[in-house]
């Protein structure tokens, strides 16, 4: 990295992540003045758009006329962006967005979100937000003297009609600002390598000198990652012991190989971004995550789905939990984001990641979730002394295996000790780790 580029991108990042320091305590506090306001820009804007006008959105809006408005997920919007992918203005939002972000879809495969130039503006205060935190917990010498290492895909966008298309991750990369371009690892040209092993070595080159002080990632890319690193690069990294920044899961399934992989237990914050838009960041250790409610996102909390009860989180209260629904500057309107949260603070507002709202199994008359599987997972991993993040779940067919079966799942499944785990004191699903087989 060049020095000169280098120590520019740190003086100004420096200054931009202390005057996010300097508001926080007043502009980014959770306050319903806040989401009033935010609602009341975002209804305006929606009000003169094609989808605003096919579903009845007027300037005049309150919160508490959204009962009589519909909940809408990613199809609601497929009508809509033919007409955006042929160029039309004011389809979802006023103009027409700057790119299309690509995400896999957790439950529903490929879909297309928009990224507009007000929604564009929350993506990147949500990440600064962040290593403004780590500033403040960390102070400016540990976090600053070497740039932080960001993961993501390789920014080779489709096409959508007339616009780009591809991964909010790899899109990002077109949009930063020249000074954390100067301030990040890797290098544009390093983010383009395409397959990524590739990028991994390209990567280690570039941190030998300077090894982060920040890893912002996803928990397995950064797994595969610190696996692929030479020893000496490893060592130097170990030295350097960096704060991660992980999303994009529970993380905790992995920091037990993060911690045989590093030799010591890492540090980490959590943050809650989206395709839909960045919606919290963890801005203090051992509390939940703090929502964003100041920067054109309105939240809603879809306590009960049967009935369609939702409430405006300015209503909701400690312990409410449900299906997190969003308004915002990209065009989405009360859009089902399918995460299950739990407001654990009001003041400001915070809240815990439960799950996915689809995320349901049912067998023998048992339903699990990955509300029950996940914690009994990362407790098996402690208690047994193990280090796996991969889980693969299966139907089990017979309660007790008295002898190897020789033929097909069974024979693998047989092959290994079991751990016999239960949860509900009912084994009816086996689960493969990768290590060992668990009956569940």
């Amino acid at each position: 990295m060049n020095q000169f580029a280098f120590k520019t991108g740190s003086s100004v990042a420096g200054s931009r992540f202390s005057s996010h320091l300097k508001k926080a305590p007043t502009n980014f506090w959770g306050s319903e003045t806040a989401q009033i306001k935010i609602f009341n820009q975002l209804t305006e804007a929606f009000s003169v758009t094609l989808f605003g006008n096919s579903i009845g959105i007027n300037c005049k809006l309150q919160p508490s006329d959204l009962p009589y408005l519909p909940l809408t997920d990613y199809h609601n919007y497929e009508p809509f962006l033919g007409a955006i992918k042929n160029g039309s203005l004011n389809v979802l939002w006023p103009g027409k967005p700057l790119f299309m972000a690509i995400t896999s879809g957790t439950i529903e495969g490929k879909k297309y979100i928009p990224v507009t130039k007000d929604s564009l503006a929350n993506q990147f205060l949500g990440p600064s937000l962040s290593i403004a935190s780590l500033i403040k917990i960390y102070g400016k010498k540990k976090i600053l003297d070497s740039p932080p290492l960001t993961f993501g895909d390789a920014p080779l966008p489709e096409r959508f009609g007339l616009l780009k298309a591809g991964p909010l991750s790899a899109m990002l990369a077109y949009y930063m600002p020249v000074w954390a371009r100067n301030f990040s690892y890797p290098t544009f040209k390093t983010r383009c390598i395409k397959t990524f092993q590739e990028r991994i070595l390209a990567i280690a080159a570039e941190i030998e000198k300077n090894p982060p002080n920040v890893i912002v990632a996803m928990p397995p890319w950064l797994r595969e990652f610190l696996l692929h690193l030479s020893k000496p690069l490893l060592s130097k990294l170990i030295d350097k012991k960096p704060v991660l920044l992980l999303s994009g899961m529970n993380p905790l399934p992995y920091i037990e190989q993060f911690k045989s992989i590093l030799s010591y237990q890492p540090e980490y914050l959590e943050t809650y971004p989206a395709s839909e838009g960045f919606f919290g960041w963890q801005d203090e250790p051992n509390k939940d995550i703090r929502l964003l409610v100041h920067n054109g996102i309105f939240y809603e909390l879809l306590t009960d789905d049967i009935k369609g009860k939702c409430l405006p989180l300015i209503n909701c209260v400690l312990g409410d939990k449900g299906e997190l629904i969003v308004t915002t500057n990209a065009g989405l309107f009360r859009y089902k984001t399918g995460d299950l949260v739990e407001i654990t603070d009001i003041n400001p507002f915070r809240i815990k990641i439960l799950g996915r709202s689809k995320q349901t199994l049912v067998g023998f008359g048992e339903h699990l979730t990955v509300l029950i599987l996940t914690p009994q997972f990362i407790l098996l991993m402690r208690n047994s002394m193990l280090a796996s993040a991969n889980m693969l779940l299966l139907p089990l067919l017979c309660t007790r295996i008295k002898k190897p079966i020789t033929y097909g799942f069974w024979k693998l499944i047989t092959k290994f000790p079991s751990l016999y785990w239960q949860i509900n004191c009912t084994p009816s699903f086996v689960l493969l780790t990768g290590v060992t087989t668990i009956l569940l």
